[in-house]
């Protein structure tokens, strides 16, 4: 069978939809294109998976990292060139996918999505020299235009992990290079239609090469944060 790697999973807040990245599967005859599988949960039973691809045959690695909505209508995806894409589901089908970024550069990238669906964010660290934080809100049925929220200009390499509140108010993300590779976290907050300055949690005890911020994670109403630090202690700690 095909080596699908490290597989990215989410589910929906109502637990009844689970999208899967195998972003190194071949689909549709071209090698390492990657796709998102669609798995739903009625009547008991799990469904099988409705796979969602994009016909843009530059794309490599799409579902490098996946978000769903609450309600499982909204689905994001990236890749690894760098890439982001929507799906909405409407009238019992996915509709064709939205491109909202094509960074065409390759790295690690991560999406995260908030609970109504209508705002997006896109992390891709190693790019431009410091990393990128962008996003993009749902309005009048279009995506609009993307914001690119304020990031340190040297040192750095934020992007590598988003997440974003379920209320879509505040927006984290991991920079695990920071003070050789120490890491931090960078926090953003919703203010009066716009993305402040950000704001770090860091942690001066941490060891070299801790990596704080690999992973991210943020409750609903972005009042609390929890990241890994995988490199401390030489076993990884969480805070």
């Amino acid at each position: 069978g095909s080596n699908y790697g490290v597989a990215p999973i989410a589910i929906s807040g109502d637990g009844n939809t689970i999208v899967v990245g195998y972003s190194t599967a071949s689909y549709n005859n071209l090698s390492f294109n990657g796709y998102v599988g669609v798995y739903t949960y009625s009547n008991g039973s799990w469904s099988s998976p409705t796979s969602l691809s994009v016909s843009d045959l530059n794309v490599s690695g799409l579902g490098r990292s996946v978000a769903i909505n609450s309600n499982g209508t909204v689905i994001v995806a990236s890749t690894t060139s760098g890439s982001v894409y929507v799906w909405k589901y409407s009238n019992n089908t996915w509709s064709s996918s939205v491109n909202l970024i094509n960074t065409t550069m390759s790295g690690q990238t991560s999406v995260s999505i908030s609970s109504d669906g209508n705002t997006v964010v896109f992390g891709q660290a190693f790019i431009t020299g410091r990393g990128v934080v962008a996003v993009w809100k749902y309005s009048n049925n279009s995506w609009g235009t993307v914001t690119y929220l304020s990031v340190p200009t040297s040192n750095t390499q934020v992007g590598s992990s988003v997440t974003i509140s379920a209320d879509g108010s505040t927006i984290a993300s991991g920079d695990t290079i920071y003070n050789t590779n120490q890491g931090q976290v960078l926090i953003w907050k919703y203010n009066n239609g716009s993305w402040g300055t950000y704001i770090t949690l860091r942690n001066s005890n941490l060891m070299v090469n801790a990596q704080l911020g690999t992973a991210v994670s943020i409750n609903n109403d972005g009042t609390i944060i929890t990241t890994s630090a995988p490199g401390d202690n030489w076993i990884g700690v969480w805070y």
